[in-house]
């Protein structure tokens, strides 16, 4: 160790040396011994940094915020390299401005490498106007580059003004949070804008119009989560013609109206300040699941008995004063109570509630006792919350209530739906419904399954109930569990019964499944779908072997395949497939019509169609799309009159130089006495999908040329 010591001539710094004699002094180690353990350690470090690939380390700085992403960067140059091209970037200006500079030599680097940004993070905290010219310049750097999620952070008051509609022109834009900003200084003459590129926009503590507020969501459409939170300058927030909105989440200021109507909705948290009442207005939310209230005073329709519930949904967390909670709490009881007590003829559709759970919304999530307004008074305090899971009719469920003959028609209805999770404590409930239809012999045509629970218990009574299905002559089921489920699903007794016609199973492992069992044939069996099913090759096989009729067939990222042979469907119309690209997919099927094939992953996909003759439409998707489609030298093994491809511009471009070699080789071939089967291609006729208008439009046939995004969308009708 000694001699390498020296013959290395390893050197470190003059602070280490001295950290080194006086461990060496004090421990009686000479001191070349801890030199050439820092030396190995130093050298093991710096090999170790390096030995991941460069696409895998920039995955991992993808996942890690900028600041996060820069500590990583003193491991080695790979890491370092891997930094300076980071996709997402997070700015502070601080206070008085000192790093303007370096801020902006970064964006200038960005800019001249033309390195692209997803997410663009500016806080801006300098309290002069000097940094004005520099933002609207960072933020035509983060524009050019592709920017996907914008965010925007300001004091209060800034004078700074944000080019609101110079941004949502960005047709890469995905997201849009503003902190802060004062919008009534925009000019509304220049809001003609159509974002629909736009998924999410969250206005929180900016100052704007309520024109101003109506112009952006007109502008933006199709976003499905909006978030406005102490939005000063708004007497009224009307959310109307929002046509995708999922998620809305409103901090209401001082004596703000809100009127909500998205058919779409399914989660809204609503908060209200202090000694206000809500004003909230909900006239169409028919989809509503989740509702989320905090506030001194909760809408009269949910506590006061003269007023019709405009929305049904499934869990509702309160946070209110003990008399709020005390006169929801006695609101629910009477609907409850009207519910069970009226007669059928008498029951009105706002008498829907059938069950209700009450929670007190802590770390214990204690199950308390729903009781009446009287004593409940008692047991409530100050602020707290509470999670109330209330069960209620559905579609059909609701009609039951008009008379004795819809409510007779309800309960003999052939279609089962149930759903089980966490806080749905309903077994003996579902279970009871089943036995029902077995005692009196009910036809069931279609039976859905869907479990969240991730509880063991349940598994027996669903054996239960599939038995009672199958016997009661179901043709359609559908079951959905979570992915790790340790269920053994009987699956060759459910193919047996000969009334089934369509399976569709989700989050499976049927490698549990014995093999021994599937020995008959299935001939009923129509449509299959397999998604996230864990499952091999012989299983898959044995399953297609078995039902060898089906007209349609789903796979979608099942995992624990190699492979994907569809060699002896005898009728098959329809396939989709969603894979991989290190999984082989080799189909041969002379009746197939319609294929939709979607491969994850940076390699070509291993597709290969050997027999479709009848072969209509094709739609692939995906960075890459089978050779045989962009290689020229590769003949086709199929003539479908339809493609759709959507993927990146590269792959589009050798698709077209493909169809014109085809193309130009039919039309040279023509005058041959014989011609090549692959020399068939005609015409072709190309259309491009407009993002912006949301609709195909005819462009003219030529390579490469007609992609302007990252991936499009083409439509191609080939005349063989």
């Amino acid at each position: 160790m000694f001699e390498s010591t020296e013959r290395l001539e390893w050197e470190v710094e003059k602070r280490d040396k001295e950290l080194i004699t006086e461990f060496s002094s004090s421990t009686e180690v000479e001191e070349q011994v801890p030199k050439v353990c820092m030396n190995n350690y130093m050298t093991i470090r710096r090999e170790t940094a390096d030995i991941l690939p460069e696409c895998v380390i920039r995955k991992i700085l993808c996942f890690l915020s900028f600041k996060e992403a820069a500590q990583l960067s003193i491991l080695s140059k790979t890491w370092l390299q891997a930094w300076l091209t980071h996709p997402n970037l997070d700015v502070i200006v601080d206070y008085y401005g000192n790093n303007l500079d370096i801020v902006d030599n970064i964006m200038k680097r960005y800019r001249d490498g033309i390195i692209p940004i997803e997410k663009f993070e500016l806080s801006y905290f300098d309290s002069s106007s000097q940094g004005f010219p520099l933002i609207d310049k960072w933020f035509d750097i983060a524009l050019q580059n592709g920017v996907k999620d914008l965010a925007f952070n300001v004091p209060k008051y800034s004078s700074y003004r944000l080019p609101i509609f110079k941004i949502l022109a960005t047709k890469s834009l995905r997201e849009l949070v503003m902190w802060g900003c004062h919008l009534k200084r925009a000019s509304l003459s220049s809001g003609v804008v159509n974002c629909n590129s736009l998924r999410l926009l969250s206005l929180s503590s900016v100052t704007l119009s309520e024109k101003m507020l109506q112009t952006l969501l007109n502008s933006c459409p199709l976003i499905v989560s909006f978030v406005c939170d102490y939005c000063d300058g708004l007497e009224k927030i009307e959310l109307v013609n929002l046509q995708n909105i999922k998620s809305i989440s409103i901090w209401k200021g001082r004596k703000q109206r809100v009127k909500i109507q998205a058919p779409t909705l399914e989660h809204l948290s609503y908060f209200s300040v202090p000694k206000q009442s809500s004003m909230l207005d909900m006239l169409d939310v028919p989809n509503l699941v989740s509702l989320e209230y905090k506030g001194d005073q909760i809408p009269e329709t949910f506590v006061d008995a003269n007023f019709q519930w405009s929305c049904y949904p499934k869990r509702l967390i309160l946070e209110s004063t003990s008399k709020t909670i005390a006169s929801f709490m006695d609101r629910l009881m009477y609907m409850k109570s009207l519910s069970h007590s009226t007669t059928n003829e008498s029951k009105s559709l706002h008498s829907q509630l059938k069950e209700v759970k009450v929670y007190k919304l802590d770390s214990s999530w204690q199950l308390v006792e729903f009781r009446s307004e009287e004593r409940a008074t008692r047991i409530l305090k100050e602020g707290e919350k509470f999670y109330f899971t209330l069960e209620c009719f559905k579609e059909a469920t609701k009609m039951s209530v008009l008379s004795k003959t819809w409510l007779r028609a309800w309960s003999t209805h052939p279609n089962l739906e149930f759903e089980f999770d966490y806080f749905n404590d309903n077994m003996k409930k579902v279970d009871s419904i089943i036995e029902r239809y077995r005692d009196e012999k009910i036809p069931i045509e279609k039976f859905e399954l869907s479990d969240t629970s991730f509880s063991e218990e349940i598994f027996p009574l669903f054996d239960k109930w599939l038995d009672i299905a199958l016997q009661s002559g179901v043709k359609d089921i559908v079951f959905r569990v979570p992915r790790y489920t340790l269920y053994i699903l009987p699956i060759f007794t459910i193919l047996a019964a000969k009334s089934l016609r369509e399976l569709v199973l989700r989050g499976f492992d049927l490698k549990l499944v014995p093999l021994s069992s599937g020995v008959a044939n299935y001939n009923s069996l129509r449509k299959l779908s397999l998604s996230s099913i864990s499952l091999d090759d012989n299983m898959l096989q044995t399953l297609l072997n078995r039902c060898s009729l089906i007209v349609s067939l789903i796979l979608e990222h099942c995992r624990g395949l190699e492979k994907i042979e569809l060699l002896n469907l005898q009728r098959i119309k329809s396939v989709t497939i969603k894979t991989f690209t290190n999984q082989h997919v080799k189909i041969e099927a002379p009746t197939l019509e319609h294929l939709y094939y979607f491969a994850a992953g940076e390699g070509y996909p291993m597709l290969d169609i050997i027999n479709a003759p009848n072969l209509v439409s094709l739609e692939c998707r995906g960075e890459k799309i089978p050779k045989i489609f962009v290689d020229a030298n590769l003949q086709w093994n199929c003539h479908p009159r339809k493609v759709i491809l959507f993927t990146t511009n590269k792959m589009i471009s050798c698709f077209m130089d493909c169809l014109l070699n085809m193309k130009s080789s039919s039309h040279f071939a023509s005058h041959e006495s014989s011609k090549p089967s692959r020399n068939k291609l005609q015409e072709v006729t190309t259309y491009k999908f407009d993002w912006e208008n949301q609709n195909w439009h005819l462009v003219e046939f030529e390579s490469g040329k007609l992609a302007i995004r990252k991936r499009d969308k083409f439509y191609f009708l080939l005349d063989w």
